[in-house]
Order: structure tokens, then sequence, then C-alpha cells
């Protein structure tokens, strides 16, 4: 089998515990190894400081560094690319400081790189951990074009890709200035630079769901970085799929809008910009909102 020579590269931003958890499962990985590890820090937290070398004292054999960022745009895709430039593997393989890897994921990569030896990225599936149990989740499919990958994640993130390093530098790695959809705007500009993706059929990059601030929620703040991402790519988006991401910001607002009056007003737009079946998705959704509000009791 090939063992490819392999960096692991996570951004961090003061979550040492998750953090700890990640790199224990780097750490379980067999048969597959990396070769380092990279933490990107952009806070220089002192907690997550302690974390790292408590592991590099831990685990001699996978050189462990940590790099701390003070400059330039904050924000995961920014750590991905400084710990992607002072990265020396050929391969770099991407993880989120709150999700986990199952002990075999680098060696399901290397198996769909070994049926694959001409691609230049790897992408497995993934589960989602919820109140302690993993469900399936994300389950890209071979052979997607560019056009099928900006709409809807067709199952691409900050855990499951593993990349040629030279391939990632030349398409400019992550964007640093959109906070969401990054995953997708990287892979879409990998296709359209002509680079080609493997898939690897396991469910061993696991995203948890937590108590602290993650980017999939649903907020305003989600919701402004897809208004971003809408942007830089409204020229290449086909009519439908620009009318489904502006009905996905829509959705977000109707629900997280501070106001009854905004969240109407968003309602009505996510209505206006569905087809038969995001309105039956639509009815179906403010049906079980209003299964939530109080009954009122009849006048006697």
């Amino acid at each position: 089998m090939i063992k490819p020579v392999i960096t692991c590269i996570i951004p961090t931003h003061g979550r040492s515990d998750l953090l700890r958890d990640a790199l224990s499962s780097i750490f379980q990985q067999h048969p597959v190894t990396p070769t380092e590890i990279i933490v990107v820090d952009d806070l220089d937290d002192p907690a997550t400081a302690s974390v790292v070398t408590e592991h590099a004292s831990e685990q001699r054999k996978v050189r462990l560094t940590r790099i701390t960022k003070h400059t330039g745009p904050y924000g995961a895709s920014a750590s991905r690319n400084i710990g992607a430039k002072a990265a020396s593997s050929e391969w770099l393989a991407f993880m989120d400081d709150d999700d986990l890897w199952t002990s075999d994921h680098l060696t399901g990569l290397a198996e769909a790189l070994q049926r694959n030896p001409q691609a230049d990225a790897v992408i497995s599936w993934m589960g989602i951990s919820r109140r302690g149990k993993t469900a399936p989740h994300f389950s890209i499919r071979e052979s997607l074009g560019p056009d099928e990958v900006l709409a809807r994640n067709p199952g691409i993130t900050g855990s499951n890709l593993l990349i040629r390093r030279s391939a990632y530098l030349s398409i400019g790695g992550f964007d640093p200035y959109l906070p969401v959809s990054n995953d997708k705007d990287l892979f879409y500009r990998l296709l359209t630079s002509g680079f080609s993706y493997a898939v690897s059929p396991r469910r061993t990059a696991v995203h948890r769901q937590h108590e602290g601030e993650q980017l999939t929620n649903w907020n305003e703040k989600r919701a402004q970085g897809m208004e971003l991402f809408y942007q830089k790519h409204r020229n290449s988006l086909s009519l439908a799929d620009s009318r489904l991401l502006k009905r996905q910001i829509h959705s977000i607002r109707a629900r997280t809008a501070p106001t009854p009056f905004q969240r109407g007003k968003h309602t009505l737009l996510m209505l206006l910009r569905s087809d038969l079946e995001g309105l039956q998705s639509a009815a179906r959704a403010a049906i079980r909102r209003l299964s939530h509000l109080p009954k009122l009791s009849p006048k006697p």
C-alpha cells in the first residue's frame, strides 16, 4: 500500500479541551501515520500551548509544532494557509480542532490514493457526533463537476481532505475572507483548475456538535458569510443555484432575525425564491414552528 508522506494541519482558536481530543485521534492513526502535525494558534493561547507541549512530550515519533499567528486575516482558513506553507510533506491533511478521526482515517485515504494514484486530492465520507452517538453525515460522490459543488456542499469540510501541497498552493489555498463555505470554494477552484480527486467511502472523519461556537450554527454571522460566498461566485451560478443560495440565506434569517417583522420578511423572501419542492419543505418547516407555539385556551 502507498504510504504518502503527510503533514496534518489543525487551526485552533482557544478550544484547548477540544484540541486535546483532536490531537489524540491523530496520534492513534494506524497503520498510516503522519510525518508531522502543525497546530496554528491564532490567539497565542497559554492553554493551547500547554496541550501541544503535553502531546509533544508524550509522542516523540511524530513531529508536533505550534505556530502562533499575530497578523493578517484571522480565522481557520488563514491558519490553514500558514500551516500549509510551513509544511514539509508532499501531502496535507486538514482537521478542525473540534472534530475527530477514526484510527484508520489516513489509511482509508491512502488506500483510495492507491486506487487512484493520479489524484490530486482524496476526500473521505463523514460521520456526525451528537450527544455521544455517531450517525452518517456527508457522503461525497466521485466525478463531480465544478457546477455541482457551489450551491450545496457535496461533502467536503476542513476535516476530511487530503491534498497535494503543490496543488493546494497553486490554487491559493483556502480563501481567508470567506468565514463560511470556504471548503466549497476551495473544492470549486480545485476542479476548475483541472485537478482531480478520489473518494474514500469510509466515515472516518467525524464532525462533533457541541455547545461552543461553530460556523455551522445558524445565525446572522453565517448568513453574512454565505452572502460573501454568493457575491464571489454569483457569475458562475446557474439561476437555480442562485435561487437556492438566496433561499438558504433567507431561511437562516427567517429563524434568527431579531424581530417578528424581520423574520416574517425573510420567510416571505424565502418562499418567493422557492420551487415547488422548496415550497413544500418551507411549509413543513412553518408547520413545525407553529406546532411549538403555545395553544390558546378556549374562552369560557
